[in-house]
């Protein structure tokens, strides 16, 4: 009896994750990440360098289209080098150099 016992209690607690929460028809728990916040960007939070790349001045928030992404201060942001999907130095000469 204490075999069997035994037996049971080592198969249990070999069972994955996922076939303990098939067998007791447990769905996963979706826990959300959070966000950083994201303020509106202006030009002047961005320094242009002579080589044509910017940096922020402080650390920043960038919306892209893959979600928000935490810039620090210095970074390098170079066009045809996508932060997360988006040409940051690229929308900073098309919206600051006017």
């Amino acid at each position: 009896m204490l075999r069997k016992l035994l037996a049971a209690f080592v198969l249990t607690a070999a069972a994955s994750p996922a076939a303990m929460a098939q067998m007791y028809n447990m769905q996963p728990i979706q826990i959300p990440q959070p966000q950083p916040a994201v303020a509106p960007l202006h030009c002047g939070d961005f320094e242009r360098h002579t080589d044509g790349t910017w940096s922020p001045l402080h650390p920043v928030v960038i919306p892209t289209r893959n979600g928000p992404v935490p810039v620090k201060a210095g970074a390098l942001l170079q066009v045809g080098t996508p932060v997360s999907g988006t040409d940051v130095a690229a929308t900073l000469n098309r919206e600051c150099m006017g």
